[in-house]
């Protein structure tokens, strides 16, 4: 985890620091994550429909070709779907984040490719690419449910890198100041995973780092949770437990709904330690994400439900 010590805003930071070697690259790194999260997402959602294409649960989707007509199984379409997904969920994080962070406007125009490759809201992302897959399910002709349960373990998973890419680029994406001292009994674990700095950030946030006359030459002048890495190890364990279960769970629907569940339960708890912006609702003060979290948790329950009783 030697990549994790400090921030990098491209692949060519990264690979100097590593190497010594400076190679101009011009990626991002949290749009290198973003795209790698995007690849794995893919990668499980295709094994996943093609494992349940051998067990029988899908019936081949005729398409007609100018004269003649040709059979898919959905894991032979899985390609075109998810870049369809990928397109939509992409215009939904960006929506969702520019109506959490106006000011971010501005860089449409200063920095357009910086404006691409940073600045996503999940959710905004995970609502729009579940209308995507829900028209191309119609479209297909294909379960819609069984299609989101393909889904659920890449989704989980894709999740966590994306945080990862969020902590590596150090896009401001972290939590409040963390000015505990570190327990003894996390004394194996490095300083900064208890409370990081992000030097070199991409945002240029905190202090001038003395003696640097790179770009991004600034670190926090308070120590905060770096709550990305948390994440993408919840993720991994909620991966893991999502996998599992996919062999367990025989009702079309349930699995996805577990995934909105222990998503929205992650997310929900995750940005008590999180800078976010709060919403007065009633008597309590919630940010965006958890918000959007509460109603995922409750969609996953009624979903699950439901799919029971429809069951029976």
């Amino acid at each position: 985890m030697i990549f994790l010590h400090r921030s990098y805003a491209t692949l060519t930071d990264f690979i100097y620091d590593l190497t010594g070697l400076y190679i101009p690259l011009p990626i991002y790194s949290f749009g290198f994550f973003v795209a790698l999260a995007i690849f794995t997402c893919f990668a499980f959602a295709y094994f996943e429909l093609k494992r349940k294409a051998k067990n029988g649960e899908f019936k081949y989707i005729e398409r007609k070709k100018k004269d003649k007509t040709l059979y898919y199984l959905p894991h032979q379409l899985a390609a075109n779907m998810s870049m369809r997904s990928v397109v939509w969920g992409f215009v939904g994080a960006k929506l969702f984040y520019l109506l959490e962070s106006p000011q971010e406007i501005k860089y449409i125009f200063q920095d357009p490719l910086l404006f691409l490759t940073s600045g996503l809201t999940v959710y905004g992302g995970i609502i729009f690419g579940f209308f995507s897959v829900l028209f191309d399910a119609k479209r297909y002709k294909i379960s819609f449910w069984k299609l989101a349960d393909a889904t659920a373990p890449g989704l989980m998973f894709s999740y966590g890198v994306g945080r990862l890419g969020c902590h590596v680029s150090g896009d401001g994406d972290w939590g409040r100041v963390n000015s505990h001292e570190k327990p003894e009994f996390f004394s194996f674990l490095p300083d900064w995973l208890w409370a990081h700095d992000y030097p070199h950030n991409i945002i240029d946030a905190g202090k001038p780092i003395e003696g640097c006359v790179e770009k991004h030459c600034y670190v926090l002048a308070e120590a905060v949770y770096p709550t990305p890495v948390y994440e993408f190890f919840i993720c991994l364990l909620l991966f893991s437990l999502i996998w599992w279960l996919r062999k367990k769970i025989f009702i079309p629907g349930i699995l996805f709904g577990v995934y909105l569940v222990l998503n929205g339960i992650e997310r929900f708890f995750i940005e008590f330690i999180r800078v976010n912006q709060l919403y007065e609702i009633l008597w309590f003060h919630l940010s965006q994400a958890q918000i959007i979290s509460v109603l995922l948790v409750l969609s996953g329950f009624v979903l699950i439900f439901y799919m029971v009783y429809k069951k029976k």
